[in-house]
């Protein structure tokens, strides 16, 4: 069977940021970390930007110690990094979601 040549077809590029942080020291740094990859993200021209699991409010491992579940903290943190994205106009969000205790942890 004879190869058929395709007519070429223009390829968009589409960026995506890993966002590689450092552990944060508090949940509220997290959320600080957080804006910050956001608006870098943004100046790169990124389309979407993906977070570590549970970046918010911290990842629980041994030696780093991440205050309980708070659902007040979670949704204000959410607001603002959604807020974040939309003053930096940058790429949509990918956060890890989880439930733990019948809270919602991520978006």
């Amino acid at each position: 069977m004879p190869l058929r040549r395709h007519a070429r077809h223009q390829v968009n590029p589409f960026r995506i940021a890993l966002a590689n942080l450092r552990f944060p020291a508090t949940p509220e740094e997290s959320v600080a970390l957080a804006e910050q990859a956001i608006a870098q993200a943004a100046k790169e021209r990124a389309g979407i930007i993906c977070f570590p699991e549970c970046f918010v409010p911290g990842y629980r491992a041994p030696g780093k110690p991440v205050p309980p579940p708070d659902a007040e903290f979670l949704e204000r943190a959410w607001s603002t990094i959604a807020a974040s994205r939309t003053r930096s106009n940058p790429p949509a969000l990918a956060l890890a979601r989880a439930v733990f205790a019948g809270l919602r942890i991520g978006l």
